[in-house]
């Protein structure tokens, strides 16, 4: 599985961006591992032990349309803390997806 990891240091917000296509393969247990490794690394650089969990991406692959893209996105550093987020970009609308952490 492909993923990006995008610092936005001027605006303090960190993301991991994955597309459609690439987020559809975490759909078998092989795509799935490496999905959760992903994100497990993203939370990881903010001190979480979190993975996005599968009834987590079922809810996550119910919002996504064909050529869209999923952004986990943490925000802010406000003494350590961050506030984390899963969107959706469909036609290059975001939508946040409640996904609770």
């Amino acid at each position: 599985m492909k993923v990006e990891f995008i610092n936005n240091a001027a605006e303090d917000i960190m993301q991991l961006f994955i597309t459609e296509s690439e987020f559809r393969k975490a759909g078998n247990d092989e795509g799935y591992n490496d999905f959760a490794f992903s994100t497990h690394c993203f939370f990881r650089f903010f001190g979480l032990d979190r993975i996005i969990y599968k009834n987590e991406h079922q809810a996550i692959l119910k919002e996504l349309e064909k050529n869209g893209a999923v952004i986990i996105e943490a925000s802010g550093n406000f003494n350590g803390l961050y506030e984390l987020a899963v969107y959706v970009s469909n036609n290059n609308k975001r939508k946040r997806v409640n996904i609770d952490f």
